[in-house]
C-alpha cells in the first residue's frame, strides 16, 4: 500500500477523506500490550460557528484486537477512511481524540478541510 498525501484540503463529495495515523510511547500493560481508544468526530463550521457534524464508532487497539506477536516499540497504525457522499458542501475540522487508558492521558490533533460538489 502507498499513501499519498492529499495535494489540498478541499475534497470532492465523490471521493473519500483517508485518514492515517502512527501511534507511538503508548504504556504498556503486564502482558505487553497497549489499551488505547481512537476517536474521530467531525463539526461542520457555518459562518464562524462550529457546530457538531458527526463521529465514527471508536476504535480499540488492545491485546483482543491487536494481531499475535504485536511489538509495542514499533508503535501502533491507526486508520479510517469516510466516504464524503453524505457531507453538505461546506469547511470541516476532524477531531482526532487518542486515549491511552493505561496513562490515563490523551491527545487531540484537528484536521481541517472543505467538501465541494466536484
Amino acid at each position: 500500500m502507498e499513501i499519498v498525501p492529499a495535494p489540498g484540503a478541499k475534497l470532492s463529495k465523490k471521493g473519500e477523506l483517508s485518514v492515517f495515523l502512527l501511534i507511538y510511547n503508548a504504556k504498556i500493560n503486564e502482558a505487553n500490550s497497549p489499551d488505547v481508544t481512537v476517536e474521530y468526530n467531525f463539526y461542520n463550521t457555518q459562518n464562524g460557528a462550529e457546530k457538531f457534524f458527526n463521529k465514527t464508532n471508536p476504535q480499540s487497539l488492545n491485546a483482543q484486537t491487536l494481531p499475535p506477536g504485536f511489538d509495542p516499540a514499533a508503535g501502533m497504525t491507526n486508520g479510517q477512511t469516510i466516504p464524503l457522499a453524505s457531507f453538505p458542501e461546506g469547511d470541516y475540522r476532524l477531531e482526532i481524540k487518542i486515549t491511552d487508558k493505561l496513562a490515563t492521558k490523551s491527545v487531540t490533533r484537528d484536521v481541517k478541510f472543505s467538501v465541494s460538489a466536484s
